[in-house]
């Protein structure tokens, strides 16, 4: 993949709403999962989720750490498996299920599987191409024991680097995908792909 820096662009799509957060600080004490709200565009989340907020246990259940991003990919496509709910963040079991900072929920089972090894670092970025690929981008620099800086394509069974990635210690916080499958990218960077980037690249 080859990036193209300067360039922005501003892309709003539908979203899920999702809140993760701690309330270890907090008198409770506990953690409080995540929240869904509405109907999520798969058969599965349809069917159970009506106008309203479904805590953990009766949504999606948690993680043992902070969830940064969320999206919603499809492993076939067209093809006979269902959508599948992808977080990442800094965690390292999902449901009960060892994942290195990204995980991926299966509304029609319930059940969390891993992806690969996952990264070695914080995800705060997710996007899915018109090809299939799942995007991953944040802070790592190692993604299922490939060096990867920052930003990773995964393929329903291997990760893989995106060209040369960003410069050393990026920090990529947002992906968009365009309507003509080019990914944006924004955050914390100076170069992208080796080329100067101030911030966000194509």
């Amino acid at each position: 993949m080859e990036w193209n820096a300067g360039w922005m662009q501003n892309h709003v799509s539908r979203m899920i709403a999702t809140i993760w957060s701690r309330a270890a600080r907090s008198s409770l004490g506990a953690i409080v999962g995540i929240l869904i709200w509405g109907a999520v565009p798969t058969p599965a989340f349809a069917q159970s989720c009506g106008p309203g907020w479904l805590p953990s246990g009766q949504g999606v259940t948690g993680v043992d750490g902070t969830v940064y991003a969320c999206v919603i990919w499809d492993p076939d496509g067209a093809g006979p498996q269902t959508a599948k709910f992808v977080v990442g963040g800094t965690f390292t079991t999902a449901g009960r299920v060892a994942a290195a900072n990204v995980s991926m929920f299966d509304p029609q089972t319930g059940v969390w599987s891993a992806l690969g090894s996952g990264v070695n670092d914080r995800i705060t970025a997710l996007a899915t191409l018109p090809n299939g690929k799942l995007i991953a981008a944040g802070r790592f620099t190692v993604a299922g024991g490939v060096a990867a800086r920052s930003i990773a394509s995964w393929d329903g069974s291997t990760w893989s680097a995106l060209g040369s990635g960003m410069n050393p210690n990026a920090d990529v916080r947002a992906l968009a995908v365009l309507p003509n499958g080019d990914l944006i990218a924004g955050g914390f960077f100076t170069s992208a792909g080796g080329a100067a980037a101030n911030y966000i690249a194509r």
